[in-house]
């Protein structure tokens, strides 16, 4: 502040935390408090959002001396008179010896000697030592010392009354009468922290001149976010804190972990099912009965349960948003997270649905951007679902619509700006001037492109002689049978498109073609025994139109387990071979679709041994590596549209052989079951082969991405093109998520800010090809602070997930880990350095306010069983959990009741009278407690938890077996390993001692 200068007072009231208060007002009966700087004493230091006050350690000289301000006693005033009304807020005043809180006339004498009294203008409630007085003389008897106090000023009736908001138990109250406009006031004598940053909550509490040790305080920047209900609310932030220059310093001893959850990217969910709800008014266990683990306790001493919380964070951004609608503009906010359920309204700006940045303020300089270490990125989900209530996608035809940028390509978008009434158009994303063809003055009907070959299904079944002794055929060909016969009803309706495809073919070391013409008597079998060069004898018959060939296919499916074997499979069967054909057939008839694969004998991999990959390359050996045939054969099904989706009937845990890379290369999946045995594995391949079917895709996807930046990789599960910008796909579906990062080519225009493309060109099941695109503008900032301000910590957890699990293809998996750490170090450090107070001392930990959970969802991605195998995690279960990882998910109001409250992922969270579920990446687990009582099944909570149980198994791309596991049993350790915030099974760090490391690095990289 300069001097003989005066704080615009307006310019920060005009926060959006002020704001919302502002509009909450007559919903939560509290009145915001905003201190005035310019009647702050010298001897006190107010935060730069004016929500919070600390003792200066000498005299600010700087403060301008003018007629509001204090300069006998340590006072600062609320920036806002109250005149009329009745209006409450909450003093958090801890165990401190000496304060004084209440409301004073705004001509009070702030320049003399005067007393804290109503003759003085002053009504409050002061504290000295034990003693408690009313401001006039007379001492309170109180039984209890208050921790927190509430006032409430009535300007109408002429009353300040003070309450201990536990009971509401009246402690004082002044009448007069209130004939000018009144201030809240605060006075603290010696050195102590006032701070009112999260209205109504004001905390005081006692300053030490020595800096606190590093497990006692930590760091967040400061935010006012809305209460959940009407009064006595917690705080959203920890109890006791004070604020400062952009951050808030936490006392740990007072944070609340009560939130709900709706599903965790790379960690488990867990759900408790309350006692109480199992037994109306039964007494819950004492917390000394909880599952302990020596796991939870730190190293250093850390009380996990004051750490920042996953949990909590979701929950306050669902208070936040959830029932809103979220305008997606180009000066938009934030984005609800993704757990969040809330309506997008596009405005001209891509949905946070489909395009999610790592930062919506990019910075202007590339300097900067380094020095942050923070990815600049994008997630990407081109066919995201629209959500309830929102509208479909409009549709423009090819002859109506602009084709977009001559020079770069980019389609036609809001962010294009138009010039010299419309003949030329400003491109954002190469800077050029684009002329306006003369026909779209005079537009003309243009003429309807040929459409591509509609989407096929084609099913391939093993029929070796293991398969074929396995016993499970017949389960298989009746499923399938039901199936189709679902798929097209007996009055010839169908719910699939009308002109779909079928064809099917069977093989062991040959391969089965049938002929399912409708004019032939019954069906034709071919045998293929040159299976090195296939060629197809016939062409006519191989797919035909379901409502053809419905009969004729059933018959074939009857008689398939009817087969006798022929000789021994003890070499296996290439998967490769059903592949190829079926690729084969899809080339012939020139027509994209889905191949299902039903196999069941041993798989080979004895032409692995001599080529590349992970037997035999120069490259860093990975059991991540696909062989180069596996991505040659990928890369010929993309090109063709061709989806592999493989039902491994039969499981073999064996490193070398994992069949997985094909599918999940070419946008299908991978369901592995062992030999289809019992009631409960039966339903699952039921349920998997009806999704796999019924699943909306498209298929010859081609992907672009336009930016002024550079495109500088991408991640994800494709087969690598020539250019990072431009990606191939097979199939698409509204699950697949790509993640794109940016680097700089030159320095960025604050105006101008920076947008971002993506338009993928498919085709439809019908096979009529479309384009969709999808444009995120997004503004830049000269100012780190306002780059860390609007970064999200589930974006950047889902963008580091897919960055790591590609480079564990090329490194080992220690310097994967260590370059994670590093990243988020360096960064934590940089806000450390440049955005943070300077009163801050080294053993606090500083977090910005969207990044708290960030540290939790690190440790998590790095003990990861991708990224630290443990003893117990196969390879196949290793490399399937790379291909799938649990995505956030929203779990939809059911979720958001009794009996599911979300809890943090640790073992101290586990009463041993409780019941709780865990949503894990392969299945459920449902956690029994030694000492719950189980009562009748059929009851509320038994129907609630299993909706929750069928709603959580809805979500999953695959269906997931539910186990029990009691507590005490040797099969408790699968729960362990989804408690991310306790240490690992397999070694991984707590998630207390990988914070304080995180810390100590990060103070270490700034001396």
């Amino acid at each position: 502040v300069l001097p003989g200068a005066l704080v615009d007072v307006a310019k920060h009231l005009g926060n959006l935390g002020f704001r919302v208060w502002e509009k909450m007002r007559d919903r939560v009966h509290f009145t915001p408090v905003t201190l005035d700087p310019n009647t702050a004493s010298g001897w006190l230091c107010l935060s730069d959002d004016l929500t919070g006050v600390r003792a200066a350690d000498v005299d600010m000289a700087l403060h301008p001396e003018n007629p509001e301000r204090f300069t006998l006693y340590s006072n600062v005033l609320g920036s806002e008179g109250l005149v009329s009304g009745v209006h409450s807020w909450e003093v958090e005043v801890g165990d401190h010896p000496d304060w004084a809180i209440g409301v004073t006339k705004g001509s009070a004498d702030r320049k003399g000697a005067r007393h804290a009294s109503p003759k003085y203008g002053v009504w409050c409630l002061l504290h000295r030592g034990v003693k408690y007085t009313n401001g006039s003389g007379k001492r309170l008897p109180l039984k209890r010392a208050p921790r927190r106090v509430r006032i409430q000023l009535d300007c109408d009736r002429g009353e300040v009354s003070f309450y201990d908001p536990q009971g509401m138990a009246l402690i004082c109250a002044h009448r007069d009468t209130f004939a000018e406009k009144s201030l809240a006031t605060s006075t603290l004598p010696g050195f102590q922290h006032l701070n009112l940053g999260s209205p109504p909550h004001a905390d005081l509490q006692q300053a030490s001149r020595s800096p606190p040790a590093p497990h006692h305080n930590y760091v967040y920047e400061n935010s006012i976010t809305a209460p959940s209900c009407h009064a006595n609310w917690s705080s959203q932030f920890p109890a006791g804190y004070c604020s400062s220059s952009d951050a808030l310093h936490a006392n740990p001893t007072h944070q609340h972990t009560q939130g709900n959850l709706s599903g965790l990217f790379q960690t488990a969910m867990v759900v408790r099912v309350s006692q109480e709800a199992l037994h109306p008014g039964s007494q819950g266990l004492d917390r000394s009965g909880a599952a302990q683990s020596p796991s939870s306790e730190s190293r250093y001493g850390l009380d996990p349960k004051i750490l920042p919380s996953a949990v909590r964070v979701m929950a306050e951004d669902r208070a936040e948003w959830e029932g809103k609608v979220y305008v997606s503009g180009p000066d938009s906010s934030l984005p609800p997270l993704a757990t969040t359920s809330c309506k997008i309204d596009d405005r001209g700006s891509a949905s946070p649905r489909a395009v999610r940045s790592t930062m919506y303020r990019v910075p202007c300089e590339a300097q900067a951007a380094r020095l942050s270490r923070l990815p600049l990125g994008a997630l990407v989900s081109p066919l995201a679902r629209r959500g309830h209530g929102e509208g479909p996608l409009p549709t423009c035809c090819e002859p109506e619509c602009l084709k977009g940028c001559g020079e770069c390509g980019a389609s036609m978008c809001p962010a294009m700006s138009w010039q010299d009434c419309g003949q030329r158009f400003y491109c954002p994303f190469c800077g050029k001037l684009n002329d306006v063809p003369w026909q779209y003055y005079q537009p003309t009907k243009g003429v309807e492109g040929v459409r591509d070959e509609a989407a096929v299904l084609l099913l391939a079944l093993d029929v070796s002689p293991s398969a074929l002794r396995a016993g499970h055929l017949d389960f298989v060909t009746r499923q399938i049978r039901s199936l189709l016969h679902s798929l097209h009803s007996e009055d010839g309706c169908s719910t699939e498109p009308p002109d779909l495809r079928v064809g099917l073919m069977t093989y062991d070391s040959r391969v089965h073609l049938y002929d399912l013409s409708p004019a032939l008597s019954r069906p034709h079998m071919l045998v293929v025994t040159e299976t090195e060069d296939l060629q197809l004898p016939v062409r006519e018959g191989m797919l035909v139109s379901l409502k053809d060939c419905v009969d004729c296919i059933d018959s074939v499916l009857q008689l398939i387990p009817l087969f006798s074997p022929e000789g021994e499979d003890s070499h296996g069967v290439p998967i490769e071979l059903p592949i190829r054909a079926g690729l084969a057939i899809l080339q012939a008839m020139s027509c994209p679709g889905k191949l299902l694969l039903f196999h069941t004998a041993p798989l080979t991999e004895e032409e692995h041994a001599q080529l590349s990959g992970f037997f035999g390359s120069n490259k860093p050996k990975s059991i991540f590596q696909p062989s180069d045939p596996a991505v040659s054969l990928a890369s010929e099904c993309v090109n063709q549209g061709c989806g592999v989706h493989l039902f491994m009937l039969s499981q073999q845990d064996v490193g070398g052989a994992w069949p997985g890379n094909v599918p999940y290369l070419t946008g299908g999946d991978l369901y592995v079951y062992n030999h289809l045995q019992g009631e409960l594995e039966r339903q699952c391949f039921s349920t998997d082969l009806r999704r796999t079917v019924e699943a909306e895709a498209v298929y010859k996807a081609r992907l672009k991405v336009h930016v002024k930046l550079r495109v500088s990789g991408c991640f994800g599960l494709f087969v690598p093109g020539d250019k990072p910008s431009q990606v191939a796909l097979a199939t698409l579906d509204w699950r697949t998520t790509l993640a794109v990062e940016l680097a700089y080519l030159r320095d960025l225009d604050e105006k101008r800010g920076v947008a971002i493309q993506v338009t993928v060109t498919y085709s439809d099941p019908a096979g009529q090809r479309r384009t969709r695109v999808h444009t995120l503008a997004l503004r830049c900032s000269r100012h780190l602070l306002d780059t860390f301000r609007h970064c999200q910590a589930q974006a950047l957890l889902a963008f580091y997930c897919k960055k790591m699990y590609c480079a564990v293809l090329e490194c080992p998996l220690q310097d994967v880990r260590g370059e994670l750490q590093a990243e988020v170090t360096a960064s934590l450090a940089c806000y450390r350095k440049h955005c943070s107070s300077a009163c801050v001392s080294s053993g606090q930990l500083v977090l910005p306010q969207h990044l708290r959970p960030l540290p939790v969802y690190i440790n998590s991605l790095r003990k990861s069983e991708v990224l630290l195998p443990g003893l117990r995690c196969s390879v196949h279960q290793r490399l399937q959990l790379r291909c799938q990882p649990r995505c956030v998910e929203d779990c939809g109001d059911a979720c958001l009741s009794d009996p599911a409250d979300g809890l943090r992922c640790t073992a101290d969270s586990l009463e041993q009278g409780g019941l709780y579920l865990v949503s894990g990446p392969l299945a459920l687990l449902l956690w029994v407690g030694s000492q719950t009582k189980m009562s009748a099944l059929d009851n509320s909570l038994s129907t609630r938890v299993c909706s929750l149980i069928d709603m959580l198994c809805s979500q999953a791309p695959y269906a997931r077996k539910l186990w029990v596991v009691k507590q005490g049993d040797g099969c408790e350790e699968a729960l362990q390993r989804h408690l991310v915030e306790d240490k690992s099974p397999n070694g991984g760090a707590s998630y207390a001692d990988f914070l304080y490391h995180l810390h100590i690095n990060s103070v270490k990289l700034l001396q």
